[in-house]
């Protein structure tokens, strides 16, 4: 969420419109160039609570100080907003196999905290006020959030921006292969979701031994993984690793607007994805990839993927840039100000 935040000050700042930014903290670049209201957060406890009580402040401080466009990106915060932005939808995540561990200290607290969750985003939703302009990260985000709760007003869809479009030369992928050990004797096939089983681990593990493919793992807790015959690079950073890779697989139960699969495209590395995922049906159009059903076989899906052209990755990283993006959100902008000229 914080990456739409900051793309959303830097699109409203560049269109000259004066920003002040509601947070617990700022990154110092906006300190200097937004008005910066600092909301604190109680200092301990329950994290529900802390977050209750900290939009309890932040709603009582945006009632003192009106603004003539109010983004937030939180549903408690939606009945004094103008937009807002939905990145995640707690009840359709759990609708897709989303859980949280329940084993261990403390699972219990993490279920009924999840449910309260749940229970609180249902709550916000269905009250919404019906002026509030809703944008979404995704299309695929979108079709839950109206199956759940009703057509959304507005509904504008603005992504996370793609990075520009930089495909990966020859000689950089020998030099990041050499740099992780990978023979690539095949279709090097990278995975950086870690040990999550949100993030599809589950799956990915079919592709241990599959001839012709050359498995690259790394992200949270991949340490733990030992695959026979698979590459782990552990935590990594994503930047040097996506040029070792001919595909990546990104096969989450539920992932709103994965800004790994935009890196991913952006270098021209083509990527394989649910349904569930916020990119599907960009990617499904452009034939960026693969859109993996999740009951064939992933390495099929992964062979398709490995035939996208690299003008399909470009398609998708130039729809989705930042300057595309930042229209689109300034058009919902420019719709909320007649809102307020029209009379009532």
């Amino acid at each position: 969420m914080g990456r739409v935040a900051a793309f959303v000050a830097d699109t409203a700042l560049r269109a000259g419109y004066s920003v002040r930014l509601v947070a617990s903290e700022v990154h110092e670049p906006y300190g200097g160039r937004c008005e910066v209201s600092h909301i604190t957060r109680p200092p301990a406890g329950p994290q529900l609570r802390q977050d209750m009580v900290w939009y309890g402040r932040v709603r009582a401080g945006l009632r003192r100080s009106p603004a003539d466009i109010v983004h937030v990106h939180a549903p408690a915060l939606l009945r004094v907003a103008d937009v807002m932005t939905s990145h995640h939808l707690s009840a359709a995540a759990q609708r897709h196999g989303v859980r949280v561990g329940v084993d261990g200290l403390g699972g219990a607290a993490r279920w009924a905290q999840r449910a309260a969750f749940i229970a609180l985003d249902e709550l916000f939703y269905r009250r919404r006020p019906p002026a509030t302009r809703m944008t979404f990260v995704s299309e695929f985000l979108r079709e839950q959030f109206n199956l759940r709760y009703g057509v959304a007003h507005d509904g504008t869809i603005v992504t996370p921006p793609a990075p520009p479009w930089t495909p990966v030369g020859e000689e950089e992928r020998s030099t990041a292969r050499r740099r992780y050990e990978i023979a690539g004797r095949g279709l090097v096939v990278g995975y950086l979701g870690g040990a999550d089983q949100r993030k599809g681990v589950d799956a990915v593990r079919e592709l241990v031994g599959v001839d012709g493919v050359e498995l690259v793992i790394g992200g949270p807790g991949s340490a733990g993984l030992s695959w026979p015959g698979v590459t782990n690079v552990g935590y990594v950073d994503v930047d040097t690793f996506l040029p070792a890779c001919d595909v990546v697989v990104a096969p989450a139960l539920f992932d709103a607007a994965p800004t790994a699969v935009t890196q991913a495209i952006a270098r021209g590395i083509p990527v394989v994805v649910r349904p569930a995922s916020g990119w599907a049906h960009p990617i499904a159009r452009a034939g960026a990839g693969a859109v993996w059903d999740g009951a064939s076989p992933l390495w099929a899906a992964v062979r398709e993927a490995a035939q996208a052209s690299p003008a399909a990755c470009q398609a998708v990283t130039e729809t989705f840039s930042a300057a595309r993006q930042g229209d689109r959100l300034l058009e919902v902008y420019e719709r909320v100000l007649a809102d307020r000229r029209r009379p009532r």
